[in-house]
């Protein structure tokens, strides 16, 4: 930033918006720069009291005669104290600017509010805010916990490149058109679980990765207290943002982005059992859904690696043929491994790796010559499960793409 020039006072900040005016996208701007603003202040500022009534009645400026309507630009200004807004149907432009503090709560803003490049430090608040026009937060750092808390987003909304150094949360906030989050940097948590989405998400190179959440019973109030107050992610809401960010990513045919979104959905899911089975919660269920959960995860990583899932049948199928073939008066279990038999067992061992052979993949001559015990059949029955499992695993991993 360059040398600032304190202002001290609302009268000193009107007397060089008086000074200072400019025309941007068809409107007339009052516009500073390069300020250090040292006291709370309001915004907008009563047009009366920067255009001198003169002006206005001869209408020498093209400003609206309009009270209401109004047009404020600040570059490169740093807001020391509080930065309150109240309703209004001004345009606000703040381009390359510090806060200390913003404080939109209740207010209707139906002009198109710009904060571009911008740093906001220590508190935001945006709650029962409503923005009709555009809102634009462009390459803006929001550095403390965020919570747009039920803020109405009726216009287009524009996150494009901007970064969350701490959780942000769209609770109960509407989005009614489009928001853009191109770009966007998550630092932390991200939850959009519990917002009212009838408009447009746009996402194109926007990453979410796993993050910490509450993992724990909760309450309706205690829920309420994190996602409204304290910017706290319970585990259901991050499991369901990771849900519709893959559903969001599969609307738009992006295929190859849903799938790390099914994959953070399905690792949250099989937490959030874990957790709940330690608790002692719907233990049936619970086991249930780790038996499933913890197979696809070892399996192939929830269907994305056909590496592991070629590994998983190599391995189990390995495993489940070794004790089929000690069922057999043959061989016998040892601490020493024998090369030698390792490599008499391998064709006999790529036939049992296809679920669908018969009985006797040993040979003919074997049944001839050694005996079996029923754990035989027991052992060569479930290696066929397990294979088969394996092998559509392959599968459906080399068709993740599709």
């Amino acid at each position: 930033m360059e040398e600032l020039i304190p202002v001290n006072s609302e009268k000193e900040l009107e007397e060089l918006f008086k000074q200072n005016y400019f025309k941007a996208d068809e409107d007339f701007y009052f516009g500073v720069k390069n300020l250090a603003i040292n006291f709370p202040l309001t915004l907008p500022i009563s047009e009366e009291r920067i255009i001198p009534k003169s002006a206005i009645e001869e209408r020498q400026v093209g400003f609206s005669i309009n009270n209401s309507k109004q047009h404020f630009a600040f570059s490169n200004c740093k807001f020391d104290l509080l930065l309150e807004f109240k309703d209004s149907e001004s345009n606000l432009h703040f381009d390359n600017c510090q806060f200390n503090g913003v404080d939109a709560e209740n207010k209707h803003l139906s002009g198109k509010i710009r904060f571009r490049e911008c740093h906001f430090y220590n508190w935001v608040n945006f709650r029962n805010t409503t923005f009709y026009e555009l809102a634009d937060f462009w390459r803006s750092i929001f550095y403390p916990p965020t919570i747009f808390f039920k803020t109405e987003f009726i216009g287009t909304t524009v996150f494009s490149a901007t970064t969350f150094k701490e959780n942000v949360l769209f609770t109960y906030s509407l989005i009614d058109k489009l928001i853009l989050f191109r770009g966007t940097k998550i630092e932390k948590g991200f939850d959009i679980s519990t917002a009212i989405r009838s408009g447009e998400m746009g996402i194109f190179d926007f990453h979410v990765q796993d993050f910490k959440s509450l993992n724990k019973k909760l309450d309706e109030e205690a829920y309420e207290r994190a996602i409204a107050q304290n910017a706290e992610i319970p585990i259901k809401n991050k499991r369901e943002t990771f849900r519709i960010l893959k559903q969001e990513h599969i609307s738009q045919n992006n295929v190859v982005h849903s799938i790390e979104y099914k994959t953070l959905e399905n690792e949250t899911y099989l937490k959030e059992n874990i957790s709940k089975l330690l608790r002692g919660e719907s233990i049936v269920s619970c086991v249930s859904n780790l038996f499933v959960l913890s197979l696809n995860w070892l399996s192939s990583r929830f269907g994305v690696s056909y590496f592991q899932a070629a590994f998983f049948t190599l391995i189990f199928g390995g495993l489940f043929y070794y004790f089929t073939i000690l069922s057999t008066s043959k061989y016998e279990m040892a601490m020493n491994f024998d090369w030698n038999i390792f490599y008499e067992n391998i064709p006999t061992y790529s036939s049992y790796l296809l679920p669908t052979h018969r009985f006797d993949f040993l040979g003919e001559e074997f049944g001839d010559k050694y005996s079996f015990n029923n754990w035989f059949y027991f052992f060569d029955l479930f290696g066929r499960i397990v294979t088969g499992y394996g092998i559509y695993q392959t599968i459906q991993a080399f068709r993740k793409f599709r």
